[in-house]
């Protein structure tokens, strides 16, 4: 990954500082994406946003957890690269931040050429060594249901993710329902190819749990709900899935 295309969130609840760190960086070649002055507010930008690094601020006012509190629930929900920009250099607050393997930790002031320096480094670091490891494909991973709490996703046991206005649904082989308020295109990046297959822009369903189809609906394991296959889709959606022919059927 190289720092043209490396997207940053800032989290940092003094207006005027992210933005001096949003001047600082962007000329480098870095997109700030977003910038979130609480913790409620930066889970959900992390969310819509994907980026690929969290520059977080520790004192947080007005906010539900501060920043190392914050650090620990985005490495359960998304591991990425941290980098602590603080104005607390004591060591029981380095002692709690340490805990959450940052890459960097930064006190304030903070001299921009070493702040951009950190960011390229952990670019480097953190993505060369992801990229070699593509066993991250389809393993399973938390999303928050509310505050400080989060939920394991066995995509193993997922049978197909519906789209509901700002809203997923994501449909087990339980039967059960989970709503969280993300749109499907982002989170369809964490259900790959080949058993996971986009239906229509509503919905994403998992191929192994394909029960039955006609000509224009299909039936998902555990659902009595019948889901529109789109006209232009079926032809694709045939070639995705085994079929085995009568002897005597037309061909």
């Amino acid at each position: 990954m190289t720092s043209e295309n490396l997207k940053v969130l800032i989290v940092e609840d003094d207006v005027l500082t992210a933005q001096v760190i949003k001047e600082t960086i962007e000329p480098a070649g870095f997109k700030v994406v977003a910038i979130a002055r609480q913790s409620d507010e930066a889970l959900a930008l992390l969310i819509n946003n994907k980026p690929d690094l969290v520059l977080l601020d520790i004192n947080l006012d007005n906010s539900n957890l501060d920043g190392i509190a914050l650090a620990q629930l985005i490495n359960k929900i998304q591991p990425l690269p941290i980098i602590f920009l603080t104005g607390n250099d004591s060591p029981e607050v380095f002692k709690r931040a340490k805990l959450t393997v940052p890459f960097s930790y930064l006190v304030k002031p903070i001299q921009p050429r070493m702040l951009i320096t950190q960011i390229e480094l952990a670019a480097q670091y953190f993505y060369t060594n992801v990229n070699s490891d593509q066993t991250v494909i389809n393993q399973d991973f938390f999303l928050p249901v509310k505050q400080g709490e989060l939920k394991k996703i066995n995509i193993a046991e997922v049978t197909y993710l519906e789209a509901s206005g700002s809203y997923v649904i994501i449909h087990s082989v339980d039967g059960s329902e989970d709503i969280y308020a993300m749109n499907l295109k982002y989170l369809s990046q964490h259900f790959s190819f080949p058993n996971f297959y986009k239906l229509s822009r509503t919905f994403l369903i998992n191929l192994k749990y394909l029960e039955k189809l006609d000509a224009s609906e299909l039936w998902m394991k555990s659902s009595t709900k019948s889901l529109s296959i789109p006209r232009e889709r079926k032809n694709d959606l045939l070639n995705q899935i085994r079929i085995v022919r009568t002897q005597n059927a037309k061909k």
